[in-house]
């Protein structure tokens, strides 16, 4: 049987081209796109090597991505954040680390947030919160010569420190987990929560804030960070003078009248 060009086009060349196109041109986009977000993300690799310098200073590398061995928890992958974004969201123009904070980092991996707080030579007090204890303990052995430095192993929200000022997340948990960690902050430091601040580093759970009048969200859009990030504050809820009045144990109400 013989065929004319016209209907080898239409019957093999087409096929062929339709085949190619969504085979080839879909890998290469797919590797096209990691490419550029990796030369993006770590300025043509200089930051690669900035995070390696200073991760060995401090008794190991601490990059990679990690799938959570805990995803019935609601954890996420373990990613550490690049040294020159740190520098940005703690920086002149970011947040303050004021002299008194006790720094936490909630699910704090593999260390490389309490890593950037010891190089920039903060005093304060350092707690990393991480569920899974293969990465606490590395972590703890490989901080175990800096005194401020303390890692709790297990749920993060059981185990805030009590003297907790500044929190910073990298999107550690998924949305239920953020409700219970708000509801958690707002009972343990209601005696003090003009005291609290969330750094909220890649917020991906936002909404759980933005809707909820008793927490005030500041953009930090201005530092230009590679993910979105925020600063979230509990409102101190004043008491009316009735609320005042109606809470008076009963003998100050007896004695004025």
């Amino acid at each position: 049987m013989e065929y004319s060009a016209g209907r080898l086009d239409a019957a093999v060349i087409a096929p062929w081209r339709a085949t190619v196109r969504r085979i080839l041109p879909r890998g290469i986009a797919r590797h096209y796109r990691w490419l550029r977000y990796y030369a993006i993300k770590t300025r043509l690799g200089r930051e690669a090597i900035r995070n390696i310098v200073i991760d060995w200073k401090y008794g190991g590398y601490c990059g990679g991505r990690t799938l959570t061995r805990f995803p019935e928890t609601g954890a996420h992958t373990t990613v550490s954040t690049d040294y020159y974004e740190l520098e940005k969201v703690f920086g002149h123009q970011g947040v303050s680390v004021r002299s008194n904070d006790v720094l936490v980092d909630l699910g704090c991996g593999k260390g490389r947030i309490l890593n950037y707080w010891l190089h920039r030579g903060f005093k304060n007090r350092l707690y990393g919160l991480e569920l899974d204890p293969e990465f606490a303990g590395r972590t703890a052995r490989r901080l175990a010569p800096f005194e401020a430095v303390t890692i709790l192993t297990g749920d993060a929200i059981e185990n805030l420190p009590h003297d907790a000022t500044l929190l910073f997340l990298y999107n550690p948990f998924g949305l239920p987990v953020v409700e219970r960690l708000k509801a958690r902050i707002r009972e343990k430091y209601a005696h003090r929560l003009e005291t609290i601040r969330i750094v909220y580093y890649g917020c991906m759970c936002l909404e759980a804030f933005l809707d909820d009048p008793d927490w005030t969200v500041q953009s930090l859009d201005h530092l230009q960070l590679f993910c979105r990030s925020v600063v979230l504050v509990p409102q101190v809820k004043r008491m009316t003078n009735a609320e005042v009045d109606a809470s008076e144990p009963a003998s100050v109400l007896f004695e004025q009248h």
